[in-house]
């Protein structure tokens, strides 16, 4: 009967170096997806003079349409004209951190993974009311 538990406890030990290490890779694989995508974006947008790829493309507005020019109107503490552009963009910032965060406290990691997705459903939830109430940018 001890053996089992053993055994048991010895694969929960070893799930949860694996959920940490997954947990880790996928902040830092989202980390370069989010610093390309601005990249690229920032950059069709001065050469080209396209807004958002995804809607230039699909011509859909993406949950992070606007995130930009929101945050740069943050820069110069326009916080209402930051709110339409998106309404989204502290929740963005707070992704960003709980991401960091999940992969950091190797303690609290599921409590950061759970904070860190149910944010990212926030982010599209808000997106898709954006959607259908038409007023996405």
């Amino acid at each position: 009967m001890k053996e089992k538990i053993e055994i048991k406890m010895k694969f929960k030990n070893k799930i949860s170096e694996v959920g940490e290490k997954i947990a880790s890779l996928s902040t830092f694989v989202w980390a370069i997806i989010i610093f390309v995508f601005a990249g690229i974006s920032i950059t069709l947008n001065i050469v080209l003079k396209i807004g958002c790829p995804v809607k230039a493309i699909l011509g859909v507005p993406c949950p992070f349409c606007g995130m930009t020019r929101a945050y740069l109107s943050l820069i110069r503490l326009d916080f209402s004209v930051a709110f339409e552009y998106n309404p989204a963009f502290p929740v963005f910032a707070l992704i960003c951190l709980t991401g960091i965060l999940a992969a950091a406290d190797k303690k609290r990691t599921k409590i950061w993974l759970t904070a860190f997705f149910l944010l990212i459903a926030l982010l599209i939830a808000v997106w898709l009311i954006r959607l259908i109430t038409g007023t996405a940018v």
